[in-house]
């Protein structure tokens, strides 16, 4: 599945102006302002595959790790294998950047 071009789109622009959408590059930061932006969509427009996208991501990530799937976000999986916040956020991008290899 791909992700929908709105939200990669704005998923690579936070990652170029991280201080213009979240003040600073964290993922609780970005966490917080994609769950918003899901729940937008959903409420707003009724887009579930805004969600259904992370969800695909989610699987990449249980992939990746070759972790059982469990009921932790792709950001709890990502948070756990950082030792700081900033660096998973940009861990996040690494991670979604071959996610989107050739589907994005």
């Amino acid at each position: 599945m791909k992700l929908s071009k709105n939200l990669y789109n704005l998923i690579l622009d936070i990652k170029l102006n991280p201080a213009l959408y979240l003040g600073k590059p964290t993922l609780t930061g970005l966490q917080y302002f994609i769950s918003g932006y899901v729940n937008k969509e959903i409420e707003v427009d009724e887009k579930i595959e805004v969600a259904l996208d992370l969800f695909e991501f989610n699987n990449y990530l249980e992939d990746f790790y070759g972790i059982l799937p469990v009921s932790k976000n792709c950001f709890m999986v990502i948070g756990e294998h950082c030792e700081t916040d900033e660096r998973a956020f940009y861990l996040f991008f690494e991670l979604l950047q071959k996610f989107c290899e050739g589907k994005c």
